[in-house]
């Protein structure tokens, strides 16, 4: 959830304008070629705007899987749940300006009756949501949207299992070197990998990046994240479970309903926590991970909790290898997305979740899409064309 949600459970974010497609602009990017560097939300929507423009592009997927950290597991309910990005924080309109088309997908929104209970010394209160404008999709994920109306018109571009570990932008275009030492050749590159990949220096740059992107990169405070799913006997939690602790500068969890909006008959509840919150759980065995979370529990809704348990997973965004975390974090700095967005040497240019500046939000699957479409308008209007 972004920082508004979490906050407040309540209000939209602003919507950018959509990205404009012409004639003139697909004549101008004649004979250049982009090479994406992964294929999270960020690298598709970018992928998916150059194809409209009749661009030449290679997306390169160090997994074997689209998506990044929009991920969904399919066996564990008789609903997709989503491992990674979950909620549409903004205007059901955001979807078609992805798409650029209009769009049919199934939303749930909260209905203002919906229950948020706070758990403080012994007592639990709750009260209705009110008008909170967040939703869900119904039957389906993010993951199901991107597949649905993205994926189909840039797969023929898009290379998985291809890891690439350097970019030498130090003569004319750039190269691109992936695991197996392959030379790939662009005129340009988009970035779009989590800041832990830049971080850790699973991608490196030669020349090296210039030192207010690097002091950037390892000063912005990034979250790390794990999600878990208990299935229960029974519903006996509401809509939104907080605690006093929930939200901090540090971090932030919370409990939640993961079966609303889907058409099921499992009873699920999902738990989100990043930051130092995270730590608490990511620290934790398997075993000790489902007992922590049920003693946490059991004295907000009674021994209901531990007799009505039935199975739990765990998703731990630390150990995906090729994200390492969850988003930049709710107290970092607006000054921070403004330097990781600003492109290197008019050949180097980052797009992804933190590396946006409209507004002072990030860490949503909207914001990804919208740092796609900057960079696009950005390379349409560059000197480098």
């Amino acid at each position: 959830m972004d920082r508004r949600s979490f906050t407040k459970l309540c209000g939209l974010l602003g919507i950018s304008a959509a990205f404009p497609l012409n004639a003139a602009l697909k004549l101008q990017l004649k004979n250049k070629r982009v090479g994406i560097i992964g294929a999270g939300a960020a690298g598709m929507c970018t992928g998916y705007l150059l194809k409209a423009l009749g661009v030449e592009y290679t997306l390169f997927e160090a997994s074997s899987r689209i998506g990044g950290r929009i991920k969904e597991e399919n066996t564990f309910a008789d609903f997709p749940l989503s491992l990674g990005a979950e909620w549409l924080h903004v205007a059901p309109s955001e979807l078609d300006r992805i798409a650029q088309k209009p769009v049919n997908v199934w939303l749930s929104p909260y209905p203002k009756t919906a229950k948020v209970a706070y758990f403080e010394d012994g007592n639990l209160y709750e009260d209705e949501i009110g008008d909170y404008q967040d939703a869900r999709f119904t039957n389906s994920s993010w993951l199901g949207f991107f597949e649905q109306y993205l994926l189909p018109e840039i797969k023929s571009n898009l290379l998985f299992d291809t890891e690439i570990t350097q970019v030498n932008y130090a003569d004319a275009g750039v190269v691109l070197t992936d695991s197996l030492q392959k030379h790939h050749n662009f005129d340009v590159v988009v970035v779009t990998v989590p800041l832990p990949i830049l971080r850790n220096e699973r991608l490196r740059f030669l020349p090296p990046l210039p030192d207010y992107k690097r002091d950037a990169i390892n000063q912005a405070a990034f979250w790390g994240g794990i999600k878990v799913f208990i299935e229960f006997k029974n519903h006996f939690y509401p809509t939104f479970l907080t605690f006093l602790d929930s939200e901090t500068d540090e971090g932030q969890y919370l409990y939640y309903d993961a079966a609303y909006g889907h058409k099921s008959s499992k009873h699920v509840m999902g738990l989100f926590a990043v930051g130092e919150h995270a730590r608490r759980y990511q620290s934790l065995n398997d075993v000790d991970l489902i007992n922590q979370i049920l003693s946490e529990l059991t004295p907000v809704f009674g021994e209901q909790v531990r007799n009505g348990y039935v199975k739990h997973t765990v998703q731990n965004w630390n150990e995906e290898p090729f994200v390492m975390g969850a988003y930049l974090a709710d107290s970092a700095s607006y000054r921070g997305p403004s330097k990781l967005f600003k492109p290197v040497k008019d050949k180097v240019f980052f797009a992804g979740e933190a590396y946006h500046t409209d507004e002072e939000d990030w860490g949503g699957v909207h914001n990804a899409a919208r740092a796609a479409r900057n960079v696009v308008e950005m390379l349409t209007h560059h000197k480098f064309i």
